[in-house]
């Protein structure tokens, strides 16, 4: 059926099947139906008339008293089932919704895309009579319309200049993706390479680590705990409050960041910037007397982010000569000195200053061979630049520079290493020989000290005596 009639014959006992209507069609019978009263069998089979066409025939033929024979035919469950909610109770008339069992899932799958197609025809209708609405308001406007399509057309014109431009920028956004691709591809490798996101469930029997009176260690930086990873002891520098790791592109940020500038690493979720600056060197420096760096392990759940660094079985070189005491040849101690000197060598070599050289941040392994640690206060330097920054130290092994709040150059690393080179051979922590030994001098007194140009004493000490190579590598190192 197609169009509507308002009076079309119709026998008294009509036969549809086949598809042979639809459910607008079905609608549209029942419209017609309703001024008839004789109708007495009405057959529909095997056609799509859906839920909405059996509701329709159902309101159309509920006051039929002739109708004696309703017989739908694969029609569909859901349609079937609303004629009977349609149908009055009362009316005594037969009607059967027959379905082949072999094709009744195909059936509903039928009919539920020709509902979703109804849908989408109705949604399609509406947009229509939106359109046809719009082309009737702009009916009267045709001069409007011809003047917009030249414009338009004018500017098509135009546009098919720029057609090349665009296809060129096109091929360069192309290639810029590629880049970026090939980019990310390669600092995923990178992080992977250093280890910058261990889980933090490969390290086993964690615990923490404690000095010669049985007390934890913490430092500055956080706890210190002792475990074990892929077989191996490590130390876990554990630093708190750091809700993200640091990522490479951090990393790379930090590397090239002054003292001076303000960089983009030290606006991240990674609250101190001196985490960056350690990551950073001991992730791109790699040297036999510096601490092995084995990888990163950031705790999400409890924001703490720990170094994996080889553990030192003789602790610092600090406490190994004053806390414990242990006696070092001098053949041993010209070792240490020369493999600290090393280190230092290597870092100044790859533009980093240490910035807070001193001997608790000198590590011995098990057989003594020192490794230089701690890299919070470091920086990268250009090559070029002379000037580092005004960082201070720890004051028994600062510079004058950093006591005095000078600018800092590279050799303030020196002058620490010399403190160390007295500290190690005199077995004395500076500046607690003779009338200091029972005081605790200040970083204020020290660099009044040395602006009076008063250092570190050359000469015969508690009866120790320095070689006079030794005493002349000192001097050079402590005097200006």
């Amino acid at each position: 059926m197609h169009g509507k009639s308002s009076r079309v014959p119709i026998p008294q006992c009509p036969s549809l099947y086949d598809n042979l209507i639809g459910s607008e069609d079905c609608v549209m019978l029942a419209d017609a139906l309703q001024g008839y009263t004789d109708l007495r069998e009405l057959h529909i089979g095997n056609n799509p008339i859906g839920t909405q066409g059996c509701q329709a025939l159902a309101t159309a033929l509920r006051d039929h008293s002739e109708l004696q024979e309703l017989l739908l035919i694969n029609v569909g469950v859901p349609a079937a089932h609303a004629v009977g909610a349609g149908w009055p109770e009362a009316r005594d008339v037969q009607w059967s919704e027959e379905r082949e069992l072999t094709r009744g899932v195909e059936r509903e799958k039928q009919g539920d895309q020709l509902a979703e197609h109804a849908d989408a025809m109705s949604t399609k209708e509406e947009t229509i009579t939106q359109l046809q609405h719009q082309v009737q308001e702009l009916g009267t406007k045709d001069e409007t319309i011809r003047r917009l399509g030249n414009q338009l057309a004018e500017h098509a014109d135009a546009m098919s200049t720029k057609d090349a431009t665009i296809r060129r920028l096109s091929d360069q956004l192309a290639e810029h993706a590629d880049a970026m691709s090939t980019k990310d591809a390669t600092i995923t490798q990178l992080q992977s390479l250093f280890n910058l996101d261990l889980n933090p469930a490969r390290f086993e029997e964690k615990k923490r680590a404690k000095d010669h009176e049985g007390k934890p260690i913490k430092g500055a930086f956080g706890k210190l705990y002792r475990s074990t990873f892929a077989g191996h002891d490590v130390a876990l520098k554990e630093v708190d409050d750091v809700e993200e790791r640091p990522r490479l592109q951090h990393l790379l940020e930090a590397m090239s960041d002054t003292a001076t500038s303000t960089s983009t690493a030290a606006q991240s979720r990674v609250p101190d910037k001196r985490v960056l600056r350690e990551v950073a060197v001991l992730a791109s420096l790699r040297h036999p007397n510096i601490v092995p760096f084995l990888g990163l392990c950031h705790d999400s759940d409890r924001s703490t982010l720990a170094f994996v660094l080889s553990w030192a079985e003789n602790g610092s070189l600090y406490d190994y000569i004053h806390v414990h005491k242990k006696h070092i040849s001098n053949v041993e101690k010209l070792r240490i000195l020369s493999e600290v000197a090393a280190a230092m060598e290597f870092l100044h070599a790859h533009d980093v200053v240490h910035r807070d050289l001193k001997s608790p941040n000198v590590l011995l392994d098990a057989s003594l061979s020192a490794k230089v640690a701690d890299f919070g206060l470091s920086a990268f330097v250009p090559e070029n630049a002379s000037v580092v920054s005004k960082v201070v130290g720890t004051p028994l092994w600062a510079s004058p520079e950093q006591l005095l709040g000078y600018d800092i150059r590279a050799d303030t690393d020196v002058f620490s290493f010399g403190c160390i080179m007295w500290e190690v051979w005199l077995n004395t922590k500076p500046w607690h020989h003779g009338e200091y030994s029972g005081e605790r001098i200040s970083g204020r007194t020290l660099g009044d000290k040395y602006k009076a140009h008063e250092y570190l004493p050359l000469d015969v000490e508690e009866g120790r005596k320095m070689e006079g190579a030794f005493k002349a590598l000192l001097r050079g190192c402590t005097r200006p």
